[in-house]
C-alpha cells in the first residue's frame, strides 16, 4: 500500500498531497536533471483525508 506526502512550497505559499512513490520518482528526476524544488515534505499519511486534517492543524500552529 502506498503511502501519501504532505508537502508545502514556501515560493507558491501553496499545500500539494500526492502518493510517496510519485513524490519520489519526480525528485530523482529533478535530481538527475541537476535542478531543485522548494516543495517540502511535512507528512506522510495513509489516506489524502489524514493529509488535510494534518494540514488544518499546521495552519493553525503557524498562524497561531
Amino acid at each position: 500500500m502506498d503511502c501519501y506526502v504532505l508537502m508545502y512550497s514556501q515560493s507558491q505559499d501553496c499545500f500539494h498531497i500526492e502518493k510517496a512513490s510519485a513524490m519520489l520518482d519526480k525528485n530523482l528526476s529533478i535530481f538527475l536533471k541537476g535542478r531543485s524544488v522548494d516543495y517540502l515534505p511535512l507528512a506522510f499519511g495513509y489516506t489524502v483525508e489524514e493529509l488535510h486534517e494534518i494540514k488544518s492543524t499546521l495552519i493553525k500552529q503557524r498562524d497561531g
